[in-house]
C-alpha cells in the first residue's frame, strides 16, 4: 500500500533492537547527524526518522476548553503517517515532515507505569498524532504496549487506525484491554479523500475477526464530511458496521464533524487538488477553528445518531468536541462536565470488557 524509501537515525538514539527491526524489514537505514527539515510532506511521508521524544509521552488529549471534551489520554510516540488524508490536521500541526518514531521506549513505559499505579481509569489511544497501525509492526509497538496494558489495573489502550491490518491480532492473552478501534467515512470519502487507506469494508472485515479474537471494538465517525446526499451514505455505514460486529463488544462510537485551522485549506487545496471538501458554507468556532454551522451539523448528527439507534439501543455514542445545544438536540442529553463524559466512557469500556 506504501513505500518507505530509508530511515534516518540521529545520534541521540540508543535503541539497538528498534534499528535492528527497521532493518528487517528491508528498510535501508543512514546514521545522520544533521536533518534537513525544508522537504515537503509528500516526500517526508516515505521516510522514517528516528529520534528521542524529549517531552512526555503520555499527555491529556488536546481538546477545547469550551467544547465537551472526554478527557482521553494520547500516546505520543510517532508523528505522521503513510497515508495521505485531505483533512489531516498533521499536514499543519507539525514543522517536521518525516514519520517521525520516538525511539526512547523505557521513558514511555515509565510514564505508563506511574499512570497505573494512580488508580484512575485511563483510556490511552496511539491514534492521535499518527495511524495506530501503519507503523506499529516496524517500531514494534505492540510488543510492548499489548502486554503492558495486558495486565494493567487501570488503563485501556485504544489502538485506532484505517488501516486494515491485523497483525497485532497474535497477541492471544490481552485480558480485553485492548480495544481494536477503526476511523470509519463514507465510501466516497474514503475513495477520493483518505488516500492510502483501506476500504470501508476492509475495516470492518477486519474489526470483525478482532472481535472473534477477543478484542473489544470502537469506531470513529471523525471527520463527518457533509456533500450532498451524505446522509444517505453515512446510514449505509452505520448498516454495515452492525452487520460485522455485535453490538455488546462496542465499547462507544464518536461523532465529530469537520473542523479545522483556517490555514490548512489552503495547505490541503495546494496538495489535494480535486478536493471540494474545504468550499461549503463553514463558520468560525469560538475555538477559532471552521466549523459546518450549526443546523448542518445536528442534522447531519441526528441522520447518523438514529441510524445508530435502529440497530442498537446499548452502544454508547459520544460526541468529540461539541457543545451542549448539539447534544441535548440530538441525544436528548448533555453530560454536565468533562469528568461526567468521562465517567460515562470510563463506565462502559469496564462494562464492556467483562462480557463474553
Amino acid at each position: 500500500m506504501f513505500k518507505i524509501k530509508k530511515a534516518i537515525i540521529l545520534p541521540e538514539v540508543n535503541n539497538k533492537k528498534l534499528i535492528d527491526r527497521i532493518k528487517s524489514f528491508n528498510i535501508k537505514v543512514e546514521f545522520q547527524e544533521n536533518v534537513d527539515y525544508n522537504i515537503l510532506l509528500t516526500e517526508g511521508k516515505k521516510i522514517i526518522l528516528v529520534k528521542n521524544n524529549p517531552g512526555k509521552f503520555l499527555k491529556k488529549c488536546p481538546g477545547t476548553p469550551i467544547y465537551i471534551c472526554c478527557e482521553y489520554y494520547v500516546l505520543h510516540l510517532a508523528e505522521h503517517c503513510p497515508m495521505d488524508c485531505s483533512y489531516c490536521i498533521l499536514q499543519i500541526y507539525f514543522k517536521n515532515p518525516y514519520l517521525t518514531i520516538f525511539a526512547n521506549y523505557d521513558k514511555m513505559i515509565e510514564e505508563l507505569e506511574k499512570a497505573d499505579k494512580e488508580g484512575e481509569i485511563i483510556r490511552v489511544g496511539t491514534g492521535e498524532f499518527t495511524d495506530s497501525l501503519a507503523l506499529a509492526e516496524i517500531a514494534g509497538w505492540h510488543d510492548l504496549l499489548i502486554p503492558f496494558f495486558s495486565n494493567c489495573k487501570n488503563m485501556f489502550l485504544e489502538i485506532k487506525s484505517k488501516l486494515s491490518d491485523t497483525s497485532f491480532l497474535r497477541f492471544k492473552n490481552h485480558n480485553r484491554r485492548i480495544i481494536a478501534s477503526w476511523s470509519l467515512n463514507t465510501k466516497k470519502i474514503q475513495k477520493y479523500e483518505e488516500l492510502n487507506t483501506s476500504s470501508i469494508e476492509e475495516r470492518l472485515k477486519s474489526a470483525k475477526i478482532a472481535m472473534e479474537a477477543g478484542f473489544i471494538n470502537s469506531f470513529h465517525f471523525d471527520p463527518i464530511i457533509y456533500y450532498e446526499g451524505c446522509e444517505k451514505d453515512y446510514e449505509e455505514v452505520v448498516d454495515m458496521i452492525f452487520s460485522y460486529i455485535d453490538d455488546r463488544n462496542i465499547c462507544w462510537i464518536s461523532l465529530g464533524s469537520l473542523r479545522f485551522i483556517p490555514q490548512l485549506k489552503d495547505i490541503a487545496c495546494e496538495r489535494f487538488k480535486k478536493t471540494k471538501i474545504f468550499f461549503y458554507e463553514f463558520h468560525t468556532g469560538l475555538d477559532g477553528k471552521k466549523r459546518y454551522f450549526i443546523t448542518r451539523r445536528i442534522k447531519l448528527y441526528k441522520s447518523i445518531y438514529s441510524a445508530i439507534r435502529k440497530r442498537s439501543k446499548i452502544v454508547p455514542v459520544y460526541f468529540c468536541m461539541e457543545n451542549e445545544k448539539v447534544w441535548k438536540e440530538v441525544m436528548g442529553f448533555s453530560p454536565k462536565s468533562n469528568n461526567e463524559l468521562k465517567k460515562y466512557l470510563d463506565n462502559a469500556i469496564i462494562e464492556v470488557s467483562k462480557r463474553f
